[in-house]
């Protein structure tokens, strides 16, 4: 009956299936090489994804290794029917869809090198969480990796009280369109509830909490919040059923998470007493950063693992950033002995660097704009400063400074070379996924197999960024959708109607969005 339930709300309401790049075979790959575990090349391996929904996360990984083997497993059949549909647009081969229960699963579908389960686990009964773990275990290849996502105690905990909330006042409700009417009715009564009286600490939490779920789809509001299953795990409490399952910790999909370093001194010198029990200092972890969500890999019990990273082994990977230099690059004089200031792009910490050599080594990879080879970067440092290198350990000094920012999450590694280019050709293309991703939905996947919100222009102009058409071209053909009417051009809010002016301005609207596929690694080669 539960299975039932599940399918159902699921065919009302289908998971809006995204790529999430934590969970590509790729990354995976690239942790386990990180801590020397034996691990196989994705390039040709086997993939089992768990709650593949429509197939947004399976679909690139199919595409980017033909040689490997694809399985999405869904129980919602109006979401495998949506897959397979992709599936067949794209021409895919190597890649099946299969609408059955996880319940279903057992030895027959075989050995997996790769197993995902992103954002089911916590949402799902008892019974198909032991299956999870079952699985995870049976078909699980000698040197498989499992991704498992879920919510975590202690930081779902301050969040579970909202949730309550809904279901109470949504119970007599059984259609999942009128449960998410009527949970945002609500949600927006407790915001305003207080009137003026704002200033608690009470207050600013649940107004924090509902302004995020305010803003958040009707798919992740029903099947994160408002599902009948919802259950958070401590971490020691996760990796407890792992064990009973033959499997033992291998890493954070998001490796920067697990070093110690990244916290107050005082902090990190307590959390080294743990010792040598990783589970136990993370979970110390979650309880200073109130954790809430949990991306964990896991590999079988005796896999060698090695937690003591050695810098020289970051020649074996390729690194790449969200940086910008918070100062003029062209001032910049490498030998001078005076911090210079680097920011994320996208928001948060910013840091200082005052070594000539990792500074150096963070202009080539801002300016390459792509990922990079640490071996490149090292020879790219001895090119650039020359004499200015006096030590003969310099490489050792830059390969440590260089992990540090790893760990810190300001410089991300990978195990291939990319496959995106960021400027803009004379005939600049799309990958054909993109393409066919923007004639029905406001986004695309990227080179990196992350979602790029794309406006309506975009997906009118992405059609044509097919490798055969120069920037002449694909005005010419933006300006025929203008004069049917089917795209508007404005300047000042005023509507365009000569057809010199509209060829002006979509050649400047066009050459800005081509920048703009090419900075958010959309374009290839």
């Amino acid at each position: 009956m539960a299975a039932e339930k599940i399918q159902n709300d699921y065919d009302v309401v289908p998971y809006i299936s995204y790529p999430y790049s934590n969970t590509h075979p790729e990354h995976l790959y690239t942790v386990a090489r990180f801590f020397d575990a034996d691990a196989v090349n994705p390039k040709k391996a086997r993939v089992l994804e768990l709650g593949c929904a429509s197939g947004g996360n399976m679909i690139p990984m199919a595409i980017k290794f033909p040689d490997s083997e694809f399985v999405g497993v869904d129980y919602s059949s109006v979401q495998i029917a949506e897959a397979n549909k992709h599936k067949e647009k794209m021409g895919l081969t190597n890649l099946e869809f299969k609408g059955i229960s996880i319940a279903d699963i057992d030895a027959k579908l075989g050995k997996f090198d790769y197993i995902i389960v992103h954002g089911i686990l916590s949402w799902v009964p008892k019974d198909i969480q032991d299956k999870i773990f079952e699985i995870c275990d049976k078909n699980l290849s000698d040197k498989g990796i499992a991704y498992i996502s879920y919510n975590t105690l202690p930081g779902w905990g301050v969040v579970r009280s909202i949730r309550e909330m809904m279901l109470y006042h949504t119970g007599n409700f059984n259609n999942p369109s009128d449960k998410i009417r009527e949970a945002r009715l609500l949600l927006n009564f407790i915001k305003h509830g207080n009137g003026t009286n704002t200033d608690t600490a009470y207050t600013k939490f649940i107004q924090n909490e509902i302004d995020t779920l305010s803003n958040c789809s009707d798919s992740y509001l029903i099947h994160d919040h408002l599902e009948e299953n919802n259950e958070p795990f401590y971490f020691h409490e996760f990796m407890k059923k792992a064990n009973e399952n033959n499997l033992q910790y291998l890493g954070d999909a998001s490796v920067a998470t697990m070093f110690i370093g990244n916290f107050p001194k005082e902090t990190a010198e307590v959390l080294k007493k743990v010792g040598n029990d990783i589970v136990r200092a993370e979970q110390y972890m979650d309880f200073i950063r109130n954790r809430r969500f949990r991306s964990t890999l896991l590999c079988k019990k005796g896999t060698k693992i090695n937690r003591t990273i050695n810098s020289s082994k970051l020649k074996e990977f390729y690194v790449s950033s969200d940086i910008v230099p918070d100062f003029d690059v062209k001032d910049v004089d490498p030998s001078a002995n005076k911090p210079f200031t680097f920011k994320k792009s996208r928001g948060g910490n910013q840091f200082q660097v005052n070594d000539k050599y990792l500074l150096t080594a963070l202009l080539y990879i801002v300016e390459e704009n792509k990922a990079v080879s640490v071996k490149s970067v090292i020879q790219e440092v001895k090119k650039r400063l020359g004499s200015h290198i006096k030590n003969d350990d310099f490489e050792e000094s830059l390969l440590n400074k260089m992990l540090i920012l790893i760990f810190s999450n300001n410089l991300d590694i990978s195990s291939q070379a990319p496959a995106y280019v960021t400027s803009v050709s004379e005939k600049p293309k799309a990958s054909e996924l993109a393409r066919y991703q923007a004639t029905y939905t406001d986004w695309v996947t990227n080179q990196l197999a992350n979602k790029v919100s794309i406006d309506l222009f975009g997906r009118v102009l992405i059609q044509y960024v097919n490798g055969e058409n120069d920037l002449k071209a694909i005005v010419e053909s933006l300006k025929k959708h203008v004069l049917k009417g089917e795209l508007v051009v404005n300047n000042n809010n005023q509507k365009i109607t000569d057809e010199k002016q509209i060829e002006e301005e979509l050649r400047k609207l066009t050459e800005q969005a081509l920048k703009k596929m090419a900075l958010s690694c959309t374009l290839i080669s």
